[in-house]
């Protein structure tokens, strides 16, 4: 019989210590025209050969997994979470977490993620990790801080801590194709590490192997992609449609933003994209090389009607 409750789920999904019981191969899937509501926690990995599929089942529109909604204890920073977990495909699901409610957290209005990576040091290094045919919308913080910096609201955010004295700490192996990503209060896709980079190991304190391909970024508040302290990436064939987004009917589009925006990367491609009407008051063009990258190949992309221009490069790059 079907489960009733993503709660029954991440009880299944949780990590051993936790009487996690999925095993590789194993699905979780939801059904097609309902709604869910809460925390999805996957804690749990699958092998290369036999992953864990977090899907659908049935006919019609897809199933939505919201964090936000009418959740007792108020709505959560994000509607998925992948915590020290491998070998995960995510597919054919609607994600959403339009936050309003703060009384689950009296910190973090600035906070909202659709599906949220995290690799720390209890776990080390995730990866082979895909996100397929999924619909991404209706993402946003309570509100929009002072500083453009401070919003972290993403529809997909991959997040490293820092290495752990000789403990790699990474997400590798990233996969994000076919998707449609729209009214999301900053990013579409956006990927960080903390920790110091090593001038003698471009690897270290980076994520690693990310491709983001075939997807659609339509009304983003910010960019579309944005690569962070990565280690190889491949940005191609992506439609980048009003990145930089505002609205007087939704405040909370930060209204900046550029196609794919590019900071502190080594061994960068950016192909066959396409941005249309780039709008934002700064850092707003078809894509953007932003600060201390290496390496970094932009080659036949399209601009139409970007507002800050075709392609932005800062200092502090080489190649």
């Amino acid at each position: 019989k079907p489960w009733k409750s993503i709660q029954k789920a991440n009880k299944a999904m949780a990590n051993d210590a936790n009487d996690g019981f999925l095993l590789p191969g194993d699905k979780i899937l939801f059904k097609t025209g309902e709604q869910f509501e809460g925390n999805l926690l996957i804690n749990r990995s699958g092998t290369t050969e036999k992953p864990i599929e977090v899907s659908s089942y049935g006919l019609g529109e897809k199933p939505i997994i919201s964090g936000s909604g009418n959740i007792e204890g108020g709505d959560y920073f994000e509607a998925i979470k992948i915590i020290n977990a491998s070998h995960i495909l995510v597919s054919n699901i609607s994600v959403k977490n339009n936050r309003k409610n703060t009384l689950r957290y009296d910190y973090g209005s600035e906070l909202s993620y659709g599906i949220h990576l995290l690799a720390n040091k209890w776990g080390g290094v995730m990866q082979d990790l895909t996100f397929r045919g999924l619909v991404i919308s209706e993402v946003y913080g309570v509100n929009l801080p002072e500083v453009f910096n401070d919003l972290k609201v993403t529809g997909i955010r991959i997040s490293s801590e820092a290495n752990e004295n000789d403990k790699t700490v990474g997400i590798h192996d990233v996969l994000i194709e076919n998707c449609y990503f729209t009214h999301i209060g900053k990013a579409g896709v956006w990927a960080v590490h903390k920790g110091t980079s090593d001038p003698d190991d471009d690897t270290v304190n980076r994520n690693q192997n990310i491709v983001v391909r075939n997807n659609t970024f339509f009304q983003t508040g910010g960019s579309g992609v944005i690569l962070s302290k990565t280690y190889n990436g491949l940005i191609e064939n992506n439609d980048f449609d009003h990145t930089g987004y505002s609205s007087v009917d939704e405040p909370r589009l930060i209204g900046r933003g550029s196609g794919a925006w590019i900071w502190s990367s080594r061994n960068i491609i950016a192909q066959y994209n396409k941005s249309y009407s780039v709008r934002g008051y700064a850092d707003s063009y078809g894509m953007h090389i932003d600060f201390g990258n290496k390496d970094v190949i932009f080659q036949y992309n399209y601009s139409e009607d970007s507002e800050g221009g075709f392609c932005e490069i800062l200092g502090d790059n080489i190649n």
